[in-house]
C-alpha cells in the first residue's frame, strides 16, 4: 500500500485526485481534514469514510434520535444543538 500511496502523490493533482479514495475527509490538496498528516493514507487509512458510509451513519443517528421521548430530545437539543432539533427535519425529508 505504501507504494501505491507514493505513486498516487507523484501524479499530477488532477489525476491523483481521480485515483484517491472516496473519503469525506479528503481535502482539495489531497490531505486529510481530521488527521494531522501531510498526505492522505489512501485505502489503508482506518479513518477513511465514504460518502455512502456517512449517509448511512447519519440516517441511523436520525432514526435513533427520533425514537427518543420528547423530553430526551429536548435535553439533547438544548445541550448540543442550541435548542434546535435538526434530526426532525432530516426525518421528514427522508420519508
Amino acid at each position: 500500500m505504501t507504494n501505491e500511496r507514493s505513486e498516487l502523490f507523484s501524479l499530477p493533482q488532477d489525476t491523483a485526485f481521480d485515483l484517491a479514495p472516496d473519503c469525506i475527509y479528503l481535502n482539495d490538496n489531497l490531505s486529510c481534514s481530521i488527521l494531522r498528516t501531510k498526505r492522505c493514507e489512501g485505502y489503508s487509512c482506518s479513518f477513511r469514510r465514504t460518502h455512502e458510509q456517512s449517509d448511512v451513519s447519519n440516517q441511523t443517528v436520525t432514526k435513533m434520535l427520533n425514537s427518543l421521548s420528547a423530553e430526551q430530545q429536548k435535553k439533547i437539543a438544548s445541550s448540543y444543538y442550541g435548542g434546535k432539533m435538526p434530526w426532525r427535519t432530516c426525518a421528514k425529508s427522508n420519508k
